[in-house]
């Protein structure tokens, strides 16, 4: 009886257009800007096309998307427990999911940068050969109150077929030649690489990356800060002998950092340039890679960095 009844009361919440989750029914899925990801945000998200995702309105959490020209094994590969670890990372747990028919892995990891305390949740899937993160970011201490509901944000993902690009959104400008535009991503941001295609070998052969973090993001102005930024994406990096400096560019002030991480896989070594510029609540990050003839692309890439303008100052 128990069954007959339970069934007798979907039907009529069914027929009288109600909803055993009224929330559910007023929550809308929304397209992020600049990539091929729509999804239904967690209560208190607002879209925050800044960053290619959503803020919280209250706390520090984000979601965003992230396109990288990797395939999906390879960027799974990253989350292992012992990948982490290389890092300083922890994983938490992995749950296997599906987005759109396409077989997909869900990452909670913990983590530690600039000092502070973050969980995250990964969403892992591929498309046309490459791989797509959704990535939500979050103080620790706030765990208990988001985790779920990102969660069950992330995997509303649904996929566009067509991603159409649009640069109107760019805050700034850059001249990146003899390099070509092989990418739009979040932040807006910009990837050029040497033949403007959009794959692992071109971008550790030379290429270049032109974006900005989010706004009102916690920034020190200092040299340490910007060091470790630099660790947060390269941790094998050593900072060249006199490899920083103050500079100026655009009115803002920043640091150059030049180094160099050796790749123990192709025994490559590999230049990791560096340009941070520090604004009022946020910094743009300029970062060139090269797998050869160094003392050259320092100085292309110090070209290109010179060549970065706002556009609210230069319309």
């Amino acid at each position: 009886m128990r069954t007959f009844t339970s069934y007798i009361i979907l039907v009529l919440l069914f027929i009288s257009g109600c909803s055993m989750r009224e929330s559910d029914s007023k929550q809308k899925y929304i397209h992020i800007p600049g990539t091929p990801v729509t999804l239904i945000p967690p209560e208190e998200f607002t879209l925050a096309p800044d960053i290619g995702g959503f803020k919280h309105t209250r706390l520090t959490a984000s979601i965003m998307v992230l396109q990288s020209p990797l395939d999906f094994k390879t960027i799974a590969g990253g989350f292992t427990a012992q990948a982490l670890a290389k890092q300083g990372g922890e994983l938490l747990s992995t749950i296997p999911v599906t987005i759109d028919s396409t077989e997909a892995m869900l990452y909670k990891t913990f983590r530690i940068s600039q000092g502070l305390n973050f969980i995250q949740w990964s969403l892992v899937f591929p498309l046309n050969g490459h791989a797509i993160t959704v990535m939500s970011a979050y103080l620790k201490e706030n765990d208990r109150e988001l985790s779920d509901n990102i969660r069950n944000a992330l995997i509303t993902t649904r996929v566009a077929k067509e991603n159409i690009a649009d640069q109107r959104a760019l805050s700034f400008t850059i001249d990146a030649k003899p390099l070509k535009l092989a990418q739009l991503l979040q932040g807006p941001s910009l990837m050029y690489t040497r033949e403007g295609k959009w794959n692992e070998q071109e971008i550790f052969d030379l290429s270049f990356f032109a974006g900005p973090s989010m706004e009102n993001s916690y920034i020190e102005q200092s040299e340490d800060f910007a060091l470790g930024q630099l660790k947060d994406v390269c941790a094998d990096c050593q900072v060249d002998k006199n490899g920083i400096r103050k500079i100026v560019i655009d009115s803002l002030n920043g640091f150059e950092i030049v180094s160099y991480r050796n790749d123990s896989a192709s025994q490559v070594k590999r230049l990791k340039y560096e340009v941070m510029l520090f604004d009022s609540n946020k910094y743009y990050l300029l970062v060139g890679t090269a797998s050869s003839d160094y003392l050259q692309n320092i100085s292309v890439f110090r070209s290109i960095s010179n060549s970065f303008k706002r556009k609210h100052l230069h319309p």
